[in-house]
């Protein structure tokens, strides 16, 4: 929250509330009186009270003024020519201010020249109080203290139709790409007419939306003014540098940009100034300004008016010269003093809270701390043929916000030029505010996320499209978590966004321990696999894979693969005393030197059919037992040929891992069922299984690199593969989010229960390091308990504000926090076109 200080632009009072123009006023009407009187007029005493009603009349306040003054307005309007260009009184270059539109800069016929910047929002209220003051205090106040008395800034927003046509040449372009995969693979033809459908599906989506024209989005725009070129371009360059430091994306405004901002009215021939309005063609522009402020106000207190639908918004802001600043706050004391003696109990309190605000804005004035400048700010409803219901909605809008305006009711001309993008004298109207009470009206805010090569997945107050793909400085893998409560929308995101993905060529694999992806998975034309089947699901575990930190850190395969099945083994034969593990360890590499495969092997050149499986390593345990002679040695053999009995035939394992592998990865979506597994509820299996799973899966992110086609893994309900006792699956979903953006790859990771998905503090350091190492979040509704966990989860990596934490915790269902990057966290309600929600309804 801000204090606002009362205006310091105050006019000379003689007496009271009295202004020389007043006290003038009166002077001239007791003349006439007085004349009146002195004369010999028949009937002067009713000329003399009719002359003081009148005075009477024009001295009662209307708004900001007295009824002289709008009287005097009306007069003038009255009088002057109205109409401009065609037939009318003036020529229509009057009202144009510039001389010529150069590449970069404005050169008006006034010898002054405008610079411009084009600046991209921010959402500003998702962001707790210290990172606002980051873009307020720092850079936006930064600004404005630059400018000096020689240079002047208009702030400007305008409002243009959201265009869809970059998404719908996108989506074209898509449809191109699945045209030509089908005439290249004709095998893969049912599966692109799927694809297709649901492609053109969301074309049509875009090409309603955009046809409607309702959706509008705000540009805004940083307009330098002033006399001097070179000084005009260093402040343009300054103000770019400073928005930097916050990776807020400008752009200098060119060309037909700045030639647009110049003629932002249109190609004016024929104008026409009404008592309520610029009438241009069809269209009536209105202008209202901005004559009061409250008290106050929170940060980002001008997107209240520069986000009224229907306007376009203009704030102009002069700095005031020390001196000047030094007198203006000296003759508001003296006033404001006056008040205090003067007034009521509650005035006078108000009074002094006013003087001493003033004496501190004065105090920073003089050690240079603090600068101030007039702000005038103009609102410019546009409607269609003098619609009042437009005017009147701006009107509301501007007092919900708390601010005062007025219309400019036959002063439309005025109102009009000082819109245009010129220097030009502060307005009556304005108000003197301190430097950092102006950045913090920080008007560049709007929740709109639209990423260049996006899907649509969603919307918040325009259609969100997510690019998972997208790389800059900001945003450097493709990894997500999906957090949220059951029934909370997060398996409806998860195939909005997963089909999305598949439209794109994308590869999926998920692992499904509830079933939930069947029926999209096989809509799409997929494969899905029972976790509990050897027929098409089985992996034999000693067929030697390559992992992803083999390859980045230079390991053997061979080695590597055998301390991974010694944990595999602690899963399957949980409880077995770690020396009959590790003398079972020994003999499984005695058993792959006799079938042939040593350290030294080529294993690109071993088919499925060439490694052994866990009947020969029964075997050749057996084959030891034959030839112990030692009865302390073959005891110990027997008791592992023992173990070995649940995984060989017979065996209540044989079925998952005794034989060759038959599960093949190289489906372009796979969905891996774990539902009947979990179901046995006997978590040591579901981890093995998961071990297998995940260690096929980044041996064939190492083959699909080599056609570096997109790659994404899904793991649901990941809380349940999440053992304290067996780490391991916790320990590979980490290894896989660290290292698969390096093979075209993403991992995503859904859960509902983030205290289990948390664990001890041991398990938190790596499900923290995997939030860290994932670029987005989605965060649904949550459980009452998971709030603070998600928050400590959240607390290295950054922090969920306490603006976000209450979004959460009101959060409709389908709605959802998205983290894209530090700067780019909005609301989004995800939705599906038809088409899409068939695939998996």
């Amino acid at each position: 929250m801000r204090y606002i200080p009362r205006n310091s632009k105050v006019k000379i009072r003689i007496y009271k509330s009295f202004t020389i123009m007043d006290i003038l006023v009166m002077g001239v009407g007791l003349l006439f009186l007085a004349i009146t009187l002195s004369s010999g007029l028949k009937g002067k005493w009713v000329v003399a009270g009719l002359l003081t009603l009148v005075v009477g009349v024009l001295m009662i306040p209307f708004s900001e003024e007295r009824i002289y003054t709008k009287l005097g307005t009306v007069i003038k309007f009255l009088i002057k020519p109205k109409k401009y260009g065609g037939k009318g009184e003036r020529e229509i270059g009057d009202l144009i201010a510039y001389e010529t539109v150069e590449e970069e800069y404005i050169k008006n016929k006034d010898g002054s020249y405008a610079f411009g910047l084009e600046i991209n929002p921010v959402n500003l209220f998702l962001m707790d109080e210290y990172q606002i003051r980051g873009y307020t205090d720092r850079i936006f106040a930064g600004v404005v203290k630059a400018l000096g008395e020689d240079i002047q800034l208009l702030v400007i927003k305008t409002e243009e139709q959201m265009s869809f046509a970059e998404r719908i040449k996108e989506e074209n372009i898509r449809l191109e790409k699945i045209k030509d995969r089908i005439g290249r693979n004709p095998g893969f033809k049912e599966q692109g007419e799927t694809i297709t459908e649901i492609i053109e599906d969301r074309r049509s989506v875009l090409e309603e939306v955009a046809l409607s024209g309702k959706i509008k989005t705000d540009r805004f725009y940083l307009m330098f003014l002033g006399e001097n070129e070179s000084n005009l371009r260093k402040i343009r360059d300054y103000a770019r540098d400073r928005f930097s430091e916050k990776k807020i994306k400008t752009k200098d405004i060119k060309g037909e940009k700045l030639n647009g901002l110049a003629n932002m009215y249109g190609a004016l021939k024929e104008v026409e100034f009404k008592g309520s309005g610029m009438v241009v063609g069809d269209k009536t522009y209105s202008f209202r300004e901005i004559v009061g402020f409250p008290e106050e106000v929170e940060e980002g207190w001008a997107y209240s008016i520069f986000s009224i639908p229907g306007t376009s918004a203009f704030m102009r802001i002069t700095q005031v010269g020390k001196e000047e600043a030094r007198k203006n706050i000296d003759r508001s004391i003296l006033e404001v003093r006056e008040k205090t003696f003067s007034g009521r109990a509650s005035e006078q309190t108000a009074s002094e809270i006013h003087e001493e605000g003033l004496r501190q804005l004065l105090y920073e004035i003089e050690d240079g701390k603090e600068c101030v400048a007039e702000v005038d700010i103009i609102v410019c409803t546009e409607s269609t043929n003098m619609d009042k219901s437009a005017r009147k909605e701006t009107a509301r809008r501007i007092v919900q916000a708390g601010f005062k305006s007025e219309e400019m009711t036959f002063n439309q001309e005025e109102g009009y030029l000082g819109t245009l993008i010129r220097k030009m004298i502060p307005g009556e109207s304005g108000n003197i505010l301190p430097g950092t009470q102006i950045g913090a009206s920080y008007p560049f805010i709007s929740d709109e996320f639209i990423d260049k090569g996006g899907i649509l997945i969603g919307e918040n107050s325009k259609p969100v499209f997510l690019n998972i793909f997208k790389r800059d400085s900001e945003r450097v893998n493709s990894n997500m978590v999906i957090f949220g409560r059951s029934g909370s929308g997060k398996s409806y995101a998860a195939k909005t966004i997963l089909t999305g993905l598949f439209s794109e060529g994308v590869k999926i694999c998920i692992l499904d321990p509830e079933g939930e992806y069947e029926k999209m998975v096989e809509s799409l034309g997929g494969k899905v696999l029972r976790a509990s089947s050897g027929r098409d699901a089985r992996i034999n575990p000693f067929e030697i894979l390559s992992s992803l930190q083999e390859e980045e850190e230079n390991f053997g395969a061979y080695y590597s693969h055998l301390q991974f099945l010694e944990e595999f083994f602690r899963h399957i034969f949980a409880g077995a005393p770690s020396e009959q593990l590790d003398r079972l360890g020994r003999i499984t590499g005695e058993m792959y030197k006799s079938k042939g495969i040593t350290d030294s092997a080529d294993l690109s050149k071993l088919t499925h059919n060439d490694y052994p499986t866990f009947e020969d390593l029964s075997l050749f345990v057996g084959e030891k037992i034959k030839k112990s002679t030692d009865a302390m040695e073959k005891g110990r053999l027997t008791d592992i040929y023992n173990l070995l009995s649940k995984v060989r035939t017979g065996g209540s394992l044989y079925g998952l891992w005794n034989g060759i592998t038959t599960f093949d990865p190289s489906d372009n979506l796979l969905s891996y069922d774990f539902q009947s597994l979990i179901a046995g509820k006997n978590p040591m299996i579901c981890n093995a299984q998961m071990l297998l799973i995940l260690k096929t899966l980044e041996n064939e992110i190492l083959n699909n690199n080599g056609a570096r086609r997109k790659i994404c893994v899904v793991i649901d309900e990941a809380h349940v593969f999440i053992d304290e006792k067996y780490p391991a699956s916790l320990d590979f979903m980490y290894s896989l989010a660290k290292r698969i953006r390096k093979y075209e790859g993403m991992l995503m990771v859904i859960t509902q229960n983030i205290r289990d998905f948390a664990g001890s503090p041991e398990s938190t350091k790596k499900t923290s390091a995997i939030i860290n190492a994932s670029q987005y979040s989605m965060i649904f509704s949550l459980n009452p308990g998971d709030m603070g966990d998600l928050v400590s989860l959240y607390s290295k990596g950054g922090e969920i504000t306490p603006q976000e934490r209450e979004g959460i915790e009101n959060a409709p269902r389908g709605r959802a926090l998205l983290i894209a990057s530090p700067s780019r966290h909005t609301f989004v309600d995800i939705l599906a076109t038809k088409k899409t929600v068939e695939k998996w309804e």
